[in-house]
C-alpha cells in the first residue's frame, strides 16, 4: 500500500478525475518559499486544484494567496496526500508539509 508504484496510479487516477489538473492554466502560488513548489490548476468553469510538494528533510509551511489565482475559495478539500496528517486538511493557509511530502487539494 506505501509502494511507489501505488502512489502513482492514485495519481494518474486523479489526474483523469479532476479536469483542472488535466486541462487548467498554471499559476504559481508561494513564490517566496524556495524550498516547496506549490501551483494552482484552473479551469474556465472554475474548479480548481492546489498541489504543494515539500523538496527539503525539513517541515515547511505553506502560505498561498489565492486572490490573484482566480480562486473562488480559501477552503479546500484534500484530494490525495502522501502525508497522513495532510488528509483532513481544510484550509492552504499555514498548512506544514512534513518533510518530501505531497498535498494536493481542491479548492471549494
Amino acid at each position: 500500500p506505501d509502494s511507489t508504484l501505488r502512489w502513482y496510479k492514485e495519481l494518474i487516477a486523479l489526474r483523469r478525475t479532476q479536469p483542472a489538473l488535466r486541462d487548467g492554466a498554471i499559476t504559481m502560488l508561494d513564490r517566496r518559499n524556495t524550498q516547496v513548489l506549490s501551483y494552482l490548476r484552473r479551469t474556465d468553469s472554475g474548479e480548481a486544484v492546489i498541489v504543494a510538494m515539500n523538496f527539503t528533510a525539513q517541515p515547511q509551511t505553506i502560505s498561498p494567496d489565492l486572490s490573484g489565482s482566480g480562486a473562488a475559495s480559501s477552503s479546500v478539500r484534500t484530494l490525495l496526500t502522501d502525508a497522513p496528517e495532510l488528509r483532513s486538511a481544510s484550509s492552504a493557509q499555514g498548512l506544514s508539509l512534513p518533510p518530501y511530502a505531497t498535498w494536493i487539494a481542491k479548492v471549494r
